[in-house]
Parts: C-alpha cells; structure tokens; sequence
C-alpha cells in the first residue's frame, strides 16, 4: 500500500480578467491574478500549454484595471494582440480551492505528489458556480507505469474521470461564453516520422485516439449525437492501428 509521506494544505484564489467583450477569451488567452502575481497562458482549450509564464511582482488577489499594469511587462505583454489593449479590463470569475498537496511513496525507488483541489468556481456577478473537487498525480521519480497503477486504484475507491478542461475553459463556458452546448471535435491528423519505431508510433496514434476520445466526453455527456459519433470514431482509430500494428508488437505490449 501506498505510504503517505507528508501533506501540505494552500488556500489558493485566482481572479480572471477579461475584456467586456471577451477578447482574450477569443484570442485562446486566459489572464488571472493570485497572491503570488499575474500570469498569463496561451492556447489553454484543449492542450493547455503553458506559453505564457508569469509577470507582476504584487498580490492580486482581485486585479483592477490599475492593477493589471502585467500588460507591460516584456514577459507578458509580448503575448497578448494589440486589440486588448483597447478595452479595459475586469475581472470575470474567480476559482478558490483548498489544495492538499500529498507525497505518497510506495517503495524507496518511486515518488509521486498526489495535489487534491476542493472548492468553486464562481463569475464575478455571482450568477453562476461550479464546483471543484479534482485529483492530480505527478510522478517526481519512478518508473512512469507506476502512476497509472495508482489511478487505478483510486478509480477502485471513487467513481472518478479524467477531466480535459482547465479551470479556465471551465470557467469561460460558466460565463456562457460558449453557448450552452459542449461543441463536439472532430479528429486531427496524426503526424509520423519515417525513422520511428513500431511503440513510438503506435504511442503517437494512441494519445492522439484518447485526446480525442476525451474530448468529446462533454458533448457526449450533453446528449449532443456529433460528440456520440466522434468517440466512437475515436475508438475505431484505435482499434484498427492496434490490428494494423498487431504482428509488429511483442505479444507481451499488445496483450
């Protein structure tokens, strides 16, 4: 069984800031103050990169427009079009979670963080809330199938999922800036390298098939038929690298 090493409990609160027009949330940018400064982070739907980095020096707990002067600084201002720069900022919802962070050891060899986020995410006129209650495990040394045994059996103990979506996607679709209905998305190309092994491509193929998969999850959950359709397109994709790459594989990797 797992052994819990220590634990560590944060108050954490973040406040995105948005133009009345939302132009940052159509320019895939989230902009958000906390106590440590502002940050900002590029293409979040979907991939969730973190291109952005952080800027400021001061506490931010509710950023105003003076506050928000992170415009200017290089590291960030580099990164936002010019036509934010017209209209004024203000803060447009806030997450605040209680986040216990758990080092769990199951021998001397692996090491993984288990950071466990409770609260909400809440729009700024208090109109809308969503709750948070969400799991993430990082591997800090081991062997990365070790992680996978842990998820397991945490599903074992709760009826858990994994979730695909930022907070701040999450919180951009409570303001409604998406419409009410989860889009669904359709299949991308997968790239592959002449000089790549048999595991790396199937690896490729693999990740890709998932992100699709999960990416439709919301649609399928909102009773939307197009995000049916795409899992099951995603599970096909699946299906037939594994059969096409079958006799390539040791038996052992595709058992």
């Amino acid at each position: 069984m797992p052994a819990v090493k220590s634990e560590v409990r944060l108050k954490l609160v973040s406040t995105y800031c948005d133009t009345p027009s939302l132009a940052l949330h159509r320019e895939r940018l989230s902009f958000w103050g906390t106590q440590a400064g502002l940050g900002v982070r590029t293409d979040y739907q979907g991939r969730k990169s973190h291109s952005g980095g952080h800027a400021g020096k001061e506490g931010v707990g509710r950023p105003n427009p003076e506050q928000v002067a992170g415009f200017d600084a290089p590291k960030t201002s580099k990164r936002l079009p010019d036509a934010v720069r017209n209209e004024d900022l203000r803060p447009v919802f806030t997450t605040m979670v209680t986040r216990t962070v758990i080092a769990v050891s199951l021998d001397p060899s692996v090491r993984i963080e288990a950071a466990i986020d409770e609260g909400e995410i809440r729009t700024s006129n208090a109109d809308a809330v969503e709750p948070i209650s969400e799991i993430e495990l990082e591997l800090k040394n081991g062997d990365p199938r070790v992680i996978f045994d842990v998820a397991l059996q945490l599903l074992e103990a709760s009826p858990i999922r994994i979730e695909t979506r930022s907070k701040a996607e999450r919180g951009y679709r409570l303001l409604g800036a998406d419409g009410l209905m989860p889009q669904a998305v359709r299949a991308g190309p997968v790239t592959l390298d002449p000089a790549m092994s048999v595991e790396a491509a199937l690896e490729r193929i693999g990740r890709r098939c998932l992100t699709h998969l999960l990416s439709n999850e919301q649609a399928a959950l909102a009773g939307e038929p197009e995000g049916i359709h795409q899992m099951r397109v995603a599970i096909r994709r699946l299906r037939s690298a594994l059969l096409a790459l079958k006799r390539a594989l040791p038996i052992k990797h595709y058992r």
